[in-house]
């Protein structure tokens, strides 16, 4: 649905482009109705697309709404023009022309500078669907809390408060025949959620509304794939100011291929989490205050913030091991292939847990941030690593612990994207176009990073894991098999191996 209403708004903003010209730039007024047959019909078929965008589409959105205008502002101005030459008899006087001029003139300004405005908006602000994942299996979505009853008072939480989670899963389903009887979720729909990211990025809420329209591909609580008796797990960790579905392309791809995602919005460390009950708790600036402030609180509170975020992927994964899980979910884990996968602080926090977690198959980081580790970087880390960098990171403060974890850790690969940004793991793409020019995203182009990182995250785990054999597969085979991931990764002209 969303193309079908992109390339609508399209033609008519062409179609309104078109006939506010005329009106701005044609020299000579028709003197008689008859002659304006052609404007006529153009605005015709501007009337039809604007009402049916308006009467079929699920909102009328702000980004449309100035094109909205423009469309009543021509009809009106030809619907004046229209009446006023059926009542001339004769030629109209240079008076009456030169006010017939005026209104047609002025009409086609303010239409081309308000389609102009939602051209700009579209640009900025597009609606894209996210990609088709490239695995077998169609991706069912859910949500549930968790509550860490070992944790009390996290934070801003009371002092017998246990530690809430919100956890969002997406699974392998079997295919299904018809998306009509099984619809797709939108992207995101929690409206404090949006509200904060358009908060952090400086602009008014309404302006992040078209989020809520960004199609997936995952569809609500449909029934697990009895294709397995027990399907390998991925627990996603967001970085600082991130949100459990902001990886929700990955995890797409990874369920699509016969993994069960589980992402982890870390309360306090996340933009908003909403829970169930109706409950919203808010980013906690506090938790990690500007470095440029006081170096020594800023570092403080950064182990604090790892080591949270580290409890947290714990409290999941003993839910994982000891089946505290929905309904659904029970029995049909496999505690021996899990993997972990961390941006950011939460790339942080995954890397101290596969630091001490020896049961773990495997771990990912997106410019996982091993700053605030304490000694021994790495040190423990014997499960396959494979580590995506950022061309913004990659000489920063986090490189003295990049080059200790890969001296200690003999099992990790490193590469770095070129023309990356640290954000662009966070589907930047999605939010706005104007990631660049705010200084969030690299110079990449944005879908080909996805598919890069995305892609490449998939194959790798989906061979370490044996997300498509059974859980007793030859593990030297995937090893091989993993091995073979990261040859074609490092052949990828984007990407470039960290050597020591």
């Amino acid at each position: 649905m969303n193309s079908i209403i992109a390339v609508t708004e399209f033609v008519l903003t062409g179609l309104v482009l078109v006939w506010s010209g005329f009106f701005i730039f044609k020299r000579r007024l028709p003197w008689r109705s008859g002659q304006l047959r052609w404007v006529k019909v153009l605005a015709g078929l501007s009337l039809v697309l604007y009402i049916g965008l308006n009467w079929f589409s699920d909102s009328i959105t702000w980004r449309r709404a100035p094109l909205n205008l423009a469309v009543v502002v021509l009809a009106l101005a030809l619907g004046f023009l229209e009446i006023r030459l059926r009542r001339l008899t004769n030629r109209p006087s240079e008076t009456e022309k030169s006010g017939l001029v005026l209104v047609r003139r002025l009409a086609g300004s303010v239409a081309l500078l308000a389609n102009g405005l939602s051209i700009l908006a579209f640009w900025l602000f597009p609606i894209i669907d996210l990609p088709q994942p490239s695995g077998p299996y169609t991706v069912g979505s859910s949500a549930f809390e968790l509550q860490d009853i070992s944790r009390q008072g996290v934070y801003n939480d009371a002092v017998d408060q246990n530690r809430r989670l919100m956890v969002q899963v997406w699974y392998p389903v079997d295919p299904i025949t018809s998306s009509v009887d099984q619809p797709t979720e939108p992207w995101l729909q929690e409206r404090p959620l949006i509200a904060a990211f358009a908060a952090y990025a400086r602009l008014p809420a309404f302006m992040m509304s078209h989020l809520a329209r960004t199609g997936t591909n995952s569809h609500w609580q449909l029934p697990l794939s009895a294709n397995q008796a027990a399907w390998p797990v991925v627990v996603i960790s967001h970085g600082w100011t991130g949100a459990r579905l902001v990886h929700t392309d990955l995890a797409e791809e990874l369920a699509s291929r016969g993994m069960v995602v589980l992402s982890i919005d870390h309360t306090f460390g996340s933009l908003s989490v909403s829970f169930p009950d109706g409950s919203v708790v808010p980013l906690e600036p506090a938790a990690l205050p500007p470095a440029e402030d006081d170096p020594a609180l800023f570092a403080e509170r950064a182990r604090c913030l790892v080591a949270t975020y580290a409890a947290d992927i714990e409290a999941v994964l003993a839910s994982v091991r000891l089946d505290r899980l929905p309904d659904f979910l029970v029995g049909r884990l496999d505690t021996d292939r899990i993997a972990l996968v961390g941006h950011s602080t939460g790339g942080g926090a995954a890397a101290r847990v596969a630091m001490t977690d020896t049961r773990l198959a495997a771990f990912v980081g997106f410019d996982a941030w091993l700053e605030p580790l304490e000694a021994d970087v790495g040190l423990g880390a014997t499960l396959p690593q494979l580590h995506f960098g950022s061309d913004q990171w990659i000489d920063g403060k986090n490189r003295p612990q990049v080059v200790s974890w890969q001296t200690v850790s003999p099992a990790s690969t490193f590469f770095y994207i070129k023309d990356s940004a640290h954000m662009d793991f966070a589907m930047l793409r999605h939010i706005t176009r104007a990631a660049r020019l705010i200084g969030w995203g690299g110079a990449i182009n944005q879908r080909r990073f996805a598919e890069l990182v995305n892609g490449s995250t998939g194959a790798w785990l989906s061979a370490i894991l044996g997300a498509d054999e059974a859980a007793d597969g030859n593990q030297a085979i995937r090893r091989a098999s993993a091995d073979a991931v990261i040859q074609r990764i490092a052949g990828y002209p984007e990407i470039i191996s960290l050597e020591l």
